[in-house]
Formats: C-alpha cells, sequence, structure tokens
C-alpha cells in the first residue's frame, strides 16, 4: 500500500505510524511484562508496569495512563497515543520513529538523551517537557503547551513548532537555523547568542528579542 504521509512544510514531510486498525489484537492487562509487543491496541488502560526497554512496534494507546513506569530506553516505531497520561515518566535515552501524540498529558515527562524521528505532538499539555540533549529529525510540535520547557543541546533537522506556547522555554546551545517561531508564543524564552541565526519569528517577536543582543531601544 501506498505510504501515508501528511505535509507540514514545503520542505517538510513528517512520516506518520504506519498503522492498521483491523490488524490490532486488544490488550487488557494493566502490567507490560513483556519486553516486545506488536500490532497490539491498549485501550482505557491504567498502566501500573513495564518491563525493562520495553519495545513496542505498530501499536495504538487509547485513552491510556501510565503510572509507576520507568520507560528508561523505551524503543517504540509507528505508534499512536491518543488522549493518553504519560506525566512525570522517565522515557530517557529513547527512541520513537514514526510516532503521533495526540491530546497526551506529557507535563514533566523526561525525554533527555532521547531521539525522535518523524514525530509528531498534536494539542499535548507538555509543560515543563525535558528535551534536553535529544535529537529531533523531522518532527513537529502543533498546537501544544510546552510552557518552561528544555530543549537544551539539541541537535534538530526539519523541527516545526506550530501555534505552540513556548513561554520561559530553553533553548541553549540548539542551534535554531530554520527553525520557525513566528506563530508562537515566546515570552521569557532563552536562548544562546551563538545558535538563534537562520531562527524565524515575527516582527514583534523580533522586538522582544533585542534584549538577547544586548541593544536597547529608546
Amino acid at each position: 500500500p501506498k505510504e501515508k504521509r501528511t505535509a507540514m512544510k514545503k520542505t517538510t514531510v513528517i512520516e506518520m505510524p504506519k498503522l492498521s486498525n483491523d490488524q490490532l489484537i486488544p490488550y487488557q492487562k494493566n502490567r507490560l511484562t513483556d519486553s516486545y509487543y506488536e500490532q497490539t491496541c491498549f485501550d482505557h488502560l491504567h498502566i501500573e508496569q513495564c518491563g525493562e526497554r520495553l519495545h513496542l512496534s505498530s501499536c495504538k494507546f487509547d485513552h491510556c495512563i501510565f503510572s509507576k513506569c520507568n520507560l528508561e530506553r523505551f524503543d517504540g516505531m509507528d505508534l499512536l497515543f491518543d488522549h493518553c497520561d504519560l506525566s512525570n515518566l522517565d522515557l530517557s535515552h529513547a527512541v520513537f520513529h514514526r510516532c503521533i501524540f495526540i491530546v497526551c498529558r506529557l507535563t514533566g515527562a523526561d525525554f533527555t538523551n532521547t531521539t525522535f524521528r518523524n514525530t509528531t505532538f498534536q494539542n499535548c499539555s507538555a509543560a515543563y517537557f525535558n528535551g534536553a540533549c535529544s535529537s529531533f529529525k523531522q518532527c513537529a510540535f502543533i498546537q501544544c503547551d510546552l510552557s518552561n520547557s528544555s530543549f537544551n543541546d539539541c541537535e534538530q533537522q526539519h523541527l516545526i513548532f506550530q501555534e505552540c506556547n513556548l513561554n520561559q522555554c530553553e533553548f541553549h546551545h540548539t542551534k535554531m537555523n530554520c527553525v520557525d517561531l513566528s506563530t508562537s508564543t515566546i515570552e521569557g524564552i532563552l536562548l544562546s547568542l551563538d545558535t538563534i541565526k537562520g531562527m524565524k519569528v515575527n516582527q514583534e517577536q523580533a522586538i522582544s528579542l533585542v534584549a538577547l543582543l544586548g541593544i536597547e531601544i529608546v
């Protein structure tokens, strides 16, 4: 079958998860004790335990709550998280490829040192999201609350922020070339002067960023 894709920009195409709902197997336990799951549907579950180094492929999580789970070094491909709560989870050193998070709660989640490829976050509550030291390639945050989040020391290629709350976000030592912040709010944003070249902002934002350059408007 022809691969499904969604165009975010003229120059950026983000691949969507390869999922077939009619082939997904329902799973009804609140513990993921195995290390590998494939073509599985997790529906309205309160997941309280996960196996170490969990690997998931072609799976869907619908209205699931994760608690007391350590998902460090999680490996996921072709995943859909729909209305899920992953707040305050340890997802560090993880890998996400062709994944999408829709209306998820990610407040305080630790995604440090994580690799994101073709991953989309849409309408997510993700204040205090910690994505420091991570790699983002062809990824998008759309209408997300990312206030007080960290994107310090990240590598990015075709990273998109569309109508997001980026107030008080930190982007220290992250090259912002071609990153478009013009549709997002960026009050109190923290950036490194040596890495903002090529960043795109609107006129109002440009005025507020003048202080970063040590320029005083009189």
